[in-house]
């Protein structure tokens, strides 16, 4: 039987960045790690000012303004923060009719027919 093993001795973090979805980690022996923001709630639902103060130190990447940590072990195991959950598709509904209801029917409707 194989063994897969990850190395992690020199996984330092160079830089963490979120994007609307996402978290990428980069690390300085040059991969590149990404993990689904809704892994990490109050990661999620910070500002994008907030998420951009972090702080990077060996195996860890931390955000002081919401005091959350995340390492780097925990994104190549793929565990998320307890009582994580994808959002669900009665959130994605709320979010639509949100759009709706401040004038973007017609991008809706372009999203929807796969115009964008």
């Amino acid at each position: 039987m194989t063994t897969l093993q990850i190395e992690v001795e020199d996984a330092t973090p160079v830089e963490a960045v979120c994007d609307g979805d996402n978290l990428r980690v980069r690390l300085n022996d040059g991969r590149v790690l990404q993990a689904p923001l809704w892994w990490y709630p109050r990661l999620a639902s910070a500002t994008p000012e907030t998420r951009a103060k972090v702080e990077l130190s060996p195996m860890e990447m931390h955000w002081p303004e919401i005091d959350e940590d995340i390492s780097v072990v925990s994104i190549l195991r793929g565990r998320k923060a307890p009582g994580a959950a994808p959002v669900g598709r009665q959130e994605q509904k709320e979010a639509f009719a949100a759009l709706k209801g401040i004038g973007w029917e017609g991008e809706l409707d372009a999203m929807r027919e796969g115009r964008t």
